[in-house]
């Protein structure tokens, strides 16, 4: 299984841009940061998305998975700190149509976000046969 990632838009002047212009590819939604670092392992048994994101308390998080996307995201409440903090962030990608919640795993330590998305052995078709009267 290898992640791809997903991006939602369908409007043909972001297609466009992309074809331009290659690095806005890797952004997902308007509220995504371009300088967030992000960073995608894909080991043998397991894929691994980390992201960077010193300061934050892990209750900011939010990762799901719907309809065989998986969406890490955070939004940091307005207090008025940081005035030049990104306030949200938002990636998503796609997963293998066998994975489950069950198969993903996050933790968040010292300033970094370890999503780990077990990979799952593809299930083969079950076969019945018909009796023809």
């Amino acid at each position: 299984m290898s992640l791809i990632q997903y991006t939602p838009r369908s409007d043909p002047f972001f297609n466009i841009l992309g074809e331009l212009f290659p690095s806005s590819r890797h952004e997902t939604t308007p509220t995504s940061s371009p300088h967030r670092e992000v960073r995608v392992q894909n080991l043998d048994d397991c894929t691994q998305i980390s992201v960077a994101a010193p300061g934050l308390a892990k209750d900011f998080f939010h990762v799901d998975l719907t309809n065989n996307i998986l969406h890490i995201r955070y939004e940091i409440p307005d207090e008025g700190s940081a005035f030049f903090a990104r306030r949200s962030f938002s990636r998503s990608w796609r997963v293998a149509q066998t994975t489950t919640p069950e198969d993903i795993n996050a933790t968040y330590n010292n300033g970094v976000l370890v999503v780990t998305v077990h990979k799952t052995s593809p299930t083969e078709a079950e076969t019945t046969a018909i009796v023809i009267n």
